[in-house]
């Protein structure tokens, strides 16, 4: 049962992920492609997974100046008293620009989704509920670097989880309205 639920959450995740794009077209504004790094630090009540590496791919845009959508995957390499575990983290969430600037946008964001991981006998997948901030530094109109902050939490065990990434952010479409793109 597990592994279906996995499954149907990457598939979800999967075609978000690619509808994105056409929604943003209807809107005139940029989908931003953003590759990030970073580390996941499992709350300290955690007995099954120890800090570890991530990276993933995020996608977004906006609706209105003040209201977008953003999906992300991401791949979770860390450490267990047994060995190692690797997992997916995927997510979709609302994401709320404010306090915009021409070359800076910070954001807050609310969402939900999923950590998945690989080896299914030993970790229990968990739908999560995510809330965070982040900052977009644009560099030039279709290139920014970006850091997020983000509160994980997983609901078959109310764990609260600490994801930090920081990374690169490049749009598509850009133009006028690039000082709101998340």
């Amino acid at each position: 049962m597990k592994n279906a639920v996995s499954r149907i959450v990457v598939i979800v995740a999967a075609l978000l992920l690619t509808s994105i794009p056409s929604f943003a077209d209807d809107a005139g504004y940029p989908i931003s492609i953003s590759t990030v790094l970073g580390i996941y630090i499992p709350a300290a009540k955690s007995n099954v997974i120890k800090t570890g590496l991530m990276g993933g791919l995020k996608v977004d845009t906006l609706y209105t100046d003040f209201f977008g959508i953003e999906g992300d995957i991401g791949f979770l390499s860390t450490s267990t008293d047994n060995g190692t575990a690797n997992a997916l983290l995927v997510s979709l969430q609302t994401v709320y620009p404010f306090l915009v600037r021409r070359n800076l946008t910070p954001f807050a964001t609310l969402g939900v989704g999923g950590i998945i991981f690989t080896d299914m006998e030993k970790h229990e997948s968990s739908p999560t509920l995510n809330v965070g901030v982040g900052v977009k530094y644009f560099l030039t109109d279709n290139l920014a670097l970006r850091g997020d902050l983000r509160d994980v939490m997983t609901v078959s065990n109310a764990n609260n989880n600490l994801e930090i990434t920081v990374g690169v952010s490049y749009l598509i479409g850009a133009g006028k309205r690039r000082a709101v793109s998340p």
